[in-house]
C-alpha cells in the first residue's frame, strides 16, 4: 500500500513539473502553415488555365533562327510556308470541351475535336483529346506576359493544316509583322 501511495505522489508531482504547452509556439505553427496553405494557393491561382484560351484564335508561328534578338517580336514571325507557300496555316481555337484545328485559308477545312480532360502546370496545359490520330496537345507559355505558346503534340492531323512549333493570340499578330507574304509568287 505504500508503494501504491508513493507512485501516486511521484506521479502527481512528475505532472506538475511538466510545462504547460507553449501558446506562442503553437501559434507560429499555425501561422506557418496559413502561409504555406496561402502559397500553395496563390500558385495555383498562376497556373496556366485552359480559361485562358477560351475564345481566342491561335495563329501558326515560327523562329528565325538566325535572328539572335532578344526581342520575341523579332525573333518570331508567322509561319511563313503555312501562310505563302502551302497556304495551310493552322488556327487553333479551344472551348471548355473541344478544340478546333483549321485552316487559316479555307476555314472549311476543320478537325474539332473533344477534349478528355486538361491538366493545368505553371507555365504547361496538357490537353487529352479524345481522337485517334490527334491524342494530346500541350501548350507552353515561355516569354512572361506574351501570348506566345511552344506546342508539342502527340498523333497527326490533316495535311491541309500545318501545325507549327509556335503559336501567338491573333490579337497580338500585328506586332511581330503580321502576315505577310512580301513579294512571294508561289
Amino acid at each position: 500500500m505504500k508503494k501504491v501511495i508513493l507512485l501516486l505522489l511521484i506521479s502527481f508531482f512528475s505532472c506538475k513539473n511538466n510545462p504547460q504547452p507553449n501558446v506562442q509556439n503553437s501559434q507560429v505553427i499555425v501561422q506557418q502553415a496559413n502561409e504555406n496553405i496561402e502559397k500553395i494557393i496563390i500558385t495555383d491561382q498562376d497556373a496556366f488555365s485552359i480559361n485562358e484560351l477560351i475564345g481566342q484564335r491561335l495563329i501558326g508561328m515560327e523562329s528565325n533562327q538566325e535572328d539572335k534578338e532578344n526581342d520575341p517580336y523579332k525573333k518570331y514571325s508567322v509561319d511563313f510556308t503555312g501562310a505563302c507557300y502551302s497556304s495551310d496555316l493552322c488556327v487553333i481555337e479551344i472551348s471548355k470541351n473541344q478544340i478546333a484545328l483549321s485552316n487559316y485559308y479555307d476555314p472549311k477545312i476543320k478537325m474539332v475535336i473533344d477534349i478528355k480532360n486538361s491538366i493545368s502546370e505553371e507555365k504547361k496545359l496538357i490537353l487529352k483529346l479524345e481522337n485517334d490520330s490527334l491524342t494530346q496537345l500541350i501548350l507552353t507559355k515561355f516569354i512572361k506576359d506574351l501570348y506566345l505558346y511552344k506546342t508539342e503534340f502527340k498523333g497527326s492531323i490533316s495535311q491541309d493544316i500545318r501545325m507549327s512549333k509556335y503559336f501567338a493570340n491573333e490579337t497580338i499578330i500585328s506586332k511581330f509583322g503580321g502576315i505577310d507574304c512580301e513579294d512571294f509568287d508561289g
